[in-house]
């Protein structure tokens, strides 16, 4: 986005480049996960969750590079459909572009202080605070399913 002069093929490329990277990036870590678990473990029932759509959680983890890693590795960890990386570029170039459209404007400020504490400690509050609710809505649910008080 920092590379980009703002025009719509500049910000389409980034998108696009972007796209075939994580796209190749997930490959790699779905078969790394698949290569790591064993013949013997994949027999258990436990491991083997396989699903014909895709799940909510592959579109949150779109959200982020690495969150998109551990899933596909977890993903061939479990044995679970290879198909699913096909919705990475997809979604990606769409994502990235709205991304990149909405926040373009936002990149001259944000260099011009990224060397602030104040914006760094803000950066890192959101990011523990959103974390934080992720978290514990999940495992409210969790105990919600399970009857746990």
């Amino acid at each position: 986005m920092f590379l980009s002069n703002g025009s719509f093929i500049s910000l389409l490329t980034i998108s696009i480049v972007v796209a075939i990277t994580l796209t190749i990036a997930s490959i790699v870590n779905y078969w790394l996960g698949r290569y790591i678990v064993s013949k013997e473990e994949a027999k258990k029932e436990s491991l083997l969750k396989k699903s014909r759509k895709a799940s909510k959680g592959l579109f949150v983890s779109m959200l982020h590079p690495n969150l998109l890693a551990f899933y596909f590795f977890n993903a061939g960890l479990e044995k679970q459909r290879f198909g699913k990386i096909i919705y990475v570029p997809i979604v990606m170039i769409s994502y990235g572009f709205l991304l990149a459209y909405l926040l373009y404007p936002l990149a001259k400020p944000f260099m011009e202080n990224i060397d602030s504490p104040y914006l760094i400690g803000s950066l890192i509050s959101i990011w523990l605070i959103v974390a934080f609710l992720s978290e514990h809505r999940r495992k409210k649910r969790k105990h919600k399913e399970y009857n746990l008080p």
